[in-house]
């Protein structure tokens, strides 16, 4: 929750830290891929990506990278995904 509220802090911010990106990137790369240990990717019932919260999660962290890897013009409309993290928030209450 405590990452969350920051990452929300980080993100109404008017000038941009580009490291804090990159670190809340991490955190939540690494929350992703102990679930997807955890639980499995897909194939059983209960996986990593039967629920749909884990859906917007994926999404949200994979254009997270597409960003990031992808140094081609503007891709404000990716880099809007990120507002959709404090929807963790909701998941998780």
């Amino acid at each position: 929750m405590a990452t969350i509220l920051f990452n929300c802090i980080f993100l109404a911010m008017s000038e941009t830290i580009e490291e804090a990106e990159y670190i809340f990137l991490a955190i939540y790369t690494s929350e992703m891929i102990i679930k997807m240990i955890a639980k499995g990717f897909i194939l059983n019932k209960y996986t990593y990506l039967r629920n749909p919260w884990n859906w917007l999660d994926f999404v949200v962290i994979t254009s997270g990278y597409a960003t990031i890897a992808l140094d081609v013009g503007n891709l404000a409309g990716l880099r809007t995904f990120r507002v959709l993290r404090a929807l963790k928030t909701v998941s998780i209450m």
